[in-house]
């Protein structure tokens, strides 16, 4: 019964302000860097940002500010912009967080390395047009920043348990949160921090599952299934981790890859394109979804995804779509 993580937390692997071309970087800023730091030295310097909704979590040097200094952390968009300013007399903190999700924005400062956090207030709004993420610098201190991490949420979420069951979180230190699942069988936990820790789940105080070690990060999505079924393409397992597929139409594989027969198996395209994206076995009759009425053990069953060009959409650029089984 695997614990299946099926989204990604990190919206980005690297940190940009670090190994991101020179091209990318917009304003007037000054700035350097090492191979562990990216120093601003004065001015402005922004990023365009690709995504609606994000946590930012920016580790800097701590350090006294003086009397006409300050840095800046901000969020820009079309009316405006949010975000934290540094100045003479505040408490020098090492860790800034900037959440933007579903229309709610926040902001956090942590004096202890991300550890805890102040919250420092927060609006409903929505970000129209263009978003840019920037740090300012005036005067003459520098503002080092060590780390830099961009999630696409912040909530690890878990899904696929009985409305009613509820979840225990521990972590390495033995914390424990406790969440209910609702009725669409899912429940969100809140994530200061990457974690390392296990889950158990309860159903009328049974205990109906118990996980091995994970280490859970913001926006991370983890599904329950006690079906082991695999999805296979050129001899890869695929799993949360995007993939490219090479023509507009090509087979995929799922294999039974569990000790027991399985039944009644749904394959489904989540697509938010323009473009028909649709299944098929035999290549002749496409459909949105395919049924599976029994899969043996170690059983294999081909099936090919066809992307079709609507005339409603653009060039044929890259289609972002998902393969549901269930």
């Amino acid at each position: 019964m695997p614990l299946n993580k099926v989204k990604h937390g990190l919206l980005e692997e690297d940190n940009f302000y670090l190994t991101s071309s020179v091209t990318d970087f917009l304003g007037n800023g000054i700035w350097s860097r090492t191979d562990g730091e990216f120093i601003l030295k004065s001015g402005t310097v922004k990023r365009r940002l690709p995504y609606r909704n994000f946590v930012i979590d920016v580790k800097k040097k701590a350090s006294g500010i003086s009397e006409s200094a300050y840095f800046e952390f901000f969020i820009e968009y079309d009316n405006g912009k949010l975000g934290i300013r540094e100045e003479y007399g505040n408490e020098p903190v090492t860790d800034w967080r900037i959440i933007y999700y579903e229309g709610f924005i926040q902001i956090y400062v942590s004096e202890d390395d991300g550890l805890s956090w102040q919250n420092k207030g927060g609006a409903d709004i929505e970000l129209e047009g263009d978003i840019f993420q920037g740090f300012s610098v005036k005067g003459e201190q520098e503002l080092i920043i060590m780390d830099y991490k961009l999630y696409c949420a912040p909530y690890l979420i878990i899904q696929n348990f009985r409305p009613g069951s509820f979840l225990q979180l521990i972590d390495a230190d033995n914390n424990i949160r406790e969440r209910i699942f609702d009725e669409n069988y899912e429940c969100s936990i809140f994530l200061n921090n990457q974690t390392l820790g296990r889950v158990k789940v309860f159903e009328n105080e049974n205990l109906i599952y118990e996980s091995k070690n994970i280490k859970f990060i913001p926006g991370d999505v983890f599904l329950f299934s006690e079906k082991s079924i695999q999805l296979i393409y050129n001899e890869k397992v695929l799993d949360y981790n995007t993939t490219q597929i090479n023509q507009h139409e090509e087979s995929l594989t799922i294999k039974n890859a569990g000790d027991e027969d399985v039944f009644d198996i749904h394959i489904e395209v989540i697509n938010k394109n323009k473009d028909a994206i649709t299944l098929s076995f035999d290549g002749e009759i496409y459909y949105e979804s395919l049924h599976v009425e029994r899969l043996l053990v170690e059983e294999e069953m081909d099936f090919l995804v066809k992307i079709e060009k609507s005339d409603m959409s653009g060039n044929f650029f890259v289609k972002n779509f998902d393969i549901n089984i269930y």
